[in-house]
């Protein structure tokens, strides 16, 4: 067998393999929403759910921001008060 065959068959059985984990997949994922296990969402859905998990993450990194400016401006007082009574 030439080494082109070869990468040919390799190259096969590296698209079947992959059609049927991806068969299984689907068949899981079936399997879950028959089940009522997952919840199937429209686009218009999922685009609200995102931007209002976006709004809640963008609110939680302003507040950290805040939180570390006032960590730092503490440090930094205590760290002159420190470096005054030296």
């Amino acid at each position: 067998m030439r080494n082109d065959e070869l990468e040919i068959l390799i190259e096969q059985e590296i698209q079947q393999r992959q059609f049927e984990a991806d068969k299984r997949m689907v068949a899981r994922e079936v399997e879950a929403l028959r089940a009522g296990k997952v919840k199937l969402y429209s686009v218009d859905e999922a685009e609200k759910l995102l931007d209002e998990a976006l709004a809640r993450y963008e609110s939680l990194l302003q507040s950290a921001k805040k939180i570390a400016k006032s960590a730092k401006e503490e440090y930094e007082f205590l760290e002159g008060t420190v470096s005054d009574g030296l």
